[in-house]
């Protein structure tokens, strides 16, 4: 059940990252890809062909997002699973105020 939440967790923060970046790559097996770039094709194809990938949050989005934001919400779900709603909607409200200000 954990292993849900946290797959549900990063399906959202890769929702809208992927919304504001078209040449990031959603994790989740499941995700639509049928408005990817040729690009983001390749790259998947690639993907797929390894057996193991890594992912660095302090690399792959905003500092201001992954500090205060992510590291923290992760935290937050740590100490109380059963509120995955109310941390990913406040996940939500924090990144819309953060990445607004990239348009």
């Amino acid at each position: 059940r954990r292993v849900w939440r946290l797959k549900r967790c990063f399906r959202f923060v890769s929702g809208f990252s992927l919304a504001a970046n078209s040449n990031w790559l959603a994790t989740a097996e499941d995700a639509d890809t049928s408005g990817y770039t040729s690009l983001q094709n390749k790259a998947l194809e690639l993907i797929g062909s390894v057996d193991n990938i890594a992912q660095f949050l302090d690399r792959d989005t905003r500092p201001d997002f992954a500090s205060t934001v992510v590291l923290p919400s992760i935290q937050d779900w740590l100490n109380d699973p059963k509120d995955i709603d109310g941390i990913t909607a406040s996940m939500e409200e924090q990144a819309e105020a953060i990445f607004a200000t990239d348009q």
